[in-house]
């Protein structure tokens, strides 16, 4: 499908890579749907995950540097969605992700165009650099879902695909 916002998660390729990570954890996705109570990550859940990264931790490390930019930023988002503790050399790795990422790069090329991709990569930057490990932390950036992006779509008149 493709993307359908400029967010760090408005895509399927991160989304992909949020279910590898969670392979490479032991988990499956309809593990993770019981995961949450009332929007809230379970005590339970939040220890094991820790304790499962922290075996998994150098096989992830290496999945990521094979995988490249946009699974380092995945798996931002994903380690400060759990509260894990990131390392000073995974929050570089993940800084640096966000800092080359292609299509930021391409709309900095253009400053009068659309500044969302870059925006969504500032963000990742500054939530990085603020996370405090062990607090479960969501991105501060807008994630505007598929079917928000249908949804506006369709209320401004456009037709046809919808990602970028």
């Amino acid at each position: 499908m493709g993307w359908w916002s400029a967010a760090v998660m408005g895509g399927d390729e991160p989304l992909d890579y949020q279910l590898e990570i969670l392979a490479l954890l032991g988990y499956t996705y309809d593990d993770y749907t019981e995961f949450w109570v009332d929007g809230k990550l379970r005590e339970e859940i939040k220890k094991e995950i820790a304790e499962r990264f922290e075996k998994a931790h150098d096989e992830i490390g290496e999945w990521a540097a094979q995988t490249g930019g946009i699974a380092y930023q995945a798996l931002g988002v994903e380690m400060m969605g759990y509260g894990l503790p990131i390392s000073p050399e995974f929050r570089a790795l993940i800084v640096q992700a966000a800092e080359e990422d292609e299509w930021a790069a391409e709309q900095r090329a253009n400053p009068a165009g659309q500044q969302d991709r870059v925006q969504a990569m500032q963000s990742l930057i500054s939530d990085i650099q603020k996370y405090q490990d062990g607090t479960p932390t969501e991105l501060s950036e807008p994630d505007i879902g598929l079917l928000n992006t249908i949804f506006t779509a369709i209320l401004d008149g456009k037709t046809g695909l919808v990602n970028r």
